[in-house]
């Protein structure tokens, strides 16, 4: 019966947000990218001392599975269907580490540290081939003269893994307003990925030659160190009423669950 509560409560946060709690649980590295038979390590404080702590993983858009567990740091409980690869070791009542020897492509997954709460979440990659680097594009908007508000879509295609964030700037400063970005990326059938991105803009502030729209691309090469790719475009500088044929974008939508703090 605690385990029930305690996965209703979790699930509760993750999608309502609306459980109020003091409990902080912090939760390193965001991200992991390692070659299979590697070894790995994800570590996850509280600021309490809660009893039991428990971590979950979740791959693709599945529900989140129980990996590991530990009961007042005593011996480890484990999920269903979970090997021995997967331990833990706990020092003290506040911390605990997730170890997974040699990983297997299977370990692939979203990792979630949990008390009474989420940890922020470690993304892991266990590699199946080379990493490769984004293209990254923007495309121009149609300017069509009936509409008040233009459409920039920015493109990044052909990477590995899908360690990727996309946001926008405007003449150098982040904009969040009328941004959204795809909720996970595409995989082809080459094991590449493809996602998208769209900042809605008014036709005042695109017609504005001044104006640089920026698309930054933060793609992890490596475990927890990013690099950044971006592909910019100038304003039209007037209203013009050249109309072009749409470029198709085929825009995918999926339920993936975040962590709870986002950048």
């Amino acid at each position: 019966m605690k385990h029930f509560f305690i996965l209703c409560c979790i699930n509760f946060v993750v999608h309502y947000s609306f459980c109020q709690s003091t409990v902080q649980v912090n939760q390193s590295p965001s991200s992991i990218i390692v070659a299979q038979m590697k070894s790995v390590e994800i570590n996850c404080q509280q600021s309490t001392s809660n009893a039991y702590m428990y971590w979950y993983r979740q791959k693709g858009t599945r529900g989140l599975q129980l990996v590991i567990f530990s009961p007042f740091m005593s011996s480890p409980e484990y999920g269903d269907n979970i090997p021995k690869r997967f331990n833990i070791t706990r020092t003290d009542m506040t911390k605990i580490t997730l170890k997974i020897e040699n990983v297997q492509m299977s370990d692939t997954g979203f990792y979630l540290c949990a008390v009474t709460y989420f940890g922020n979440g470690t993304k892991l990659t266990v590699l199946e081939q080379n990493v490769s680097l984004p293209h990254v594009k923007i495309l121009e908007p149609v300017p069509y003269k009936s509409n008040e508000f233009v459409t920039l879509v920015c493109l990044a295609t052909d990477f590995y893994p899908d360690h990727i964030e996309l946001t926008w700037e405007i003449n150098k400063k982040k904009t969040t307003d009328n941004a959204k970005s795809d909720y996970r990326a595409v995989q082809s059938k080459s094991k590449t990925y493809s996602i998208s991105s769209r900042l809605r803009v008014s036709r005042n502030v695109w017609c504005n030659a001044d104006n640089v729209f920026t698309c930054v691309a933060k793609f992890y090469n490596e475990t927890d160190k990013a690099i950044y790719i971006t592909d910019h475009v100038s304003g039209k500088g007037k209203d013009s009423t050249l109309i072009r044929r749409p470029f198709n974008v085929e825009v995918h939508s999926y339920f993936y669950l975040q962590p709870l703090i986002l950048e």
